[in-house]
C-alpha cells in the first residue's frame, strides 16, 4: 500500500511539472525540429533523464532571471516543494479518505518513533526499537484515527455551513461552535475508542487475544491526564485550523502538530 501511495505521489508530481513520459522525456523540442531520443532500455536512466531535464530548466530560469547558481538551486528546491504540495492536494481531492488515512497512519508511526527514542533517553537505557508497537500505531492510525478524523472533520464542516446558511453566522462564530464540538463530543468519542482499538490492533499483530481489561485499566489511569494535556494544546490549534485552513487540508495541518502530540500520546496508549 505504501509503495503504491509513494509511487502515485511521484507520478502526480511529475505530471504537475508538465512532464509526461511520452512527450517530454522522450523528445527534445526546438523551434526547427523535433528530435526523438533512442529508446531507453533502462528505466532508471529514463527517470534520471527526466529529472535532469527538469532541473536544468529550473536552473536556466533562475540564471536568466539574473540570479547566481545558488539562487537557481533555490528555485529548484522551491519548485519541488510546490509540486509535492500540489500533488498531495490533488490526491486529497481525488481520494480524500485513502490519502488522509495513510497520512495519519504515517504521522502516528513517526510519533511513536520519537516517543520510543525519548523514553529510552529519559530512562537512561540503550534504545531498542519496538517494531510491534510501531506497527500497531501505524495500523491503528491508518484504519481508525484517519477515517475517524476524515468523517468527523466533515461533520464539523457541515455544521459550520449549516450555521451560516440557517442563521447567517459569521466565520468566527462558526469556528467557535466547531472547536467546542470537537473538544467535547469529539474527544469523548475518540480517546476511549482509541485505547480499545490500539489494544485490539496490538493483539491482532502479536497473534493473541485482545485483553479488554488492559484497555479499560489504561483508560481509568491515563484518560484524565490525556484530556487535561490535550486541552492545553488542541483548542488553539483547532481554532487556527478551522479559522484559516481550507477544509481539505485541515487533517494535514493537524498531523504536523500531531507528530509531537503522538509522541506524548504513545506513552499513554501503548
Amino acid at each position: 500500500m505504501m509503495l503504491h501511495f509513494l509511487l502515485a505521489l511521484a507520478l502526480l508530481s511529475i505530471e504537475a511539472n508538465g512532464f509526461s513520459w511520452g512527450s517530454k522525456c522522450g523528445y527534445v523540442r526546438s523551434s526547427q525540429s523535433e528530435t526523438q531520443y533512442p529508446p531507453l532500455t533502462n528505466r532508471k536512466s529514463e527517470i534520471k533523464l527526466c529529472s535532469f531535464n527538469h532541473k536544468n530548466t529550473a536552473l536556466s530560469q533562475g540564471l536568466r532571471a539574473g540570479g547566481d547558481t545558488n539562487d537557481a538551486k533555490g528555485i529548484v528546491k522551491k519548485n519541488k516543494f510546490v509540486h509535492w504540495y500540489t500533488s498531495y492536494t490533488k490526491l486529497v481531492d481525488e481520494k480524500p479518505l485513502m490519502t488522509q488515512s495513510i497520512t495519519v497512519g504515517l504521522v502516528s508511526a513517526l510519533g511513536d518513533i520519537l516517543s520510543q527514542y525519548i523514553e529510552a533517553n529519559v530512562a537512561g537505557v540503550v534504545f531498542s526499537f519496538n517494531w510491534l508497537r510501531f506497527n500497531s500505531f501505524l495500523v491503528s492510525g491508518t484504519l481508525f484515527v484517519g477515517p475517524y478524523l476524515h468523517y468527523w472533520y466533515g461533520v464539523l464542516w457541515k455544521v459550520g455551513r449549516w450555521g451560516q446558511e440557517k442563521y447567517m453566522l459569521s466565520k468566527r462564530y462558526q469556528t467557535m461552535i466547531q472547536v467546542v464540538l470537537d473538544q467535547t463530543i469529539g474527544v469523548a468519542i475518540f480517546f476511549p475508542a482509541y485505547f480499545f482499538l490500539y489494544e485490539f490492533t496490538e493483539a491482532l499483530l502479536s497473534l493473541r487475544a485482545p485483553l479488554l481489561a488492559t484497555a479499560t485499566g489504561k483508560i481509568y489511569e491515563e484518560l484524565i491526564p490525556v484530556l487535561l494535556m490535550q486541552y492545553r494544546v488542541w483548542p488553539i490549534i483547532n481554532w487556527l485550523n478551522f479559522e484559516y485552513v481550507p477544509q481539505n487540508l485541515r487533517i494535514l495541518v493537524s498531523n504536523v502538530v500531531a507528530i509531537f502530540w503522538n509522541a506524548y500520546l504513545c506513552t499513554k496508549v501503548a
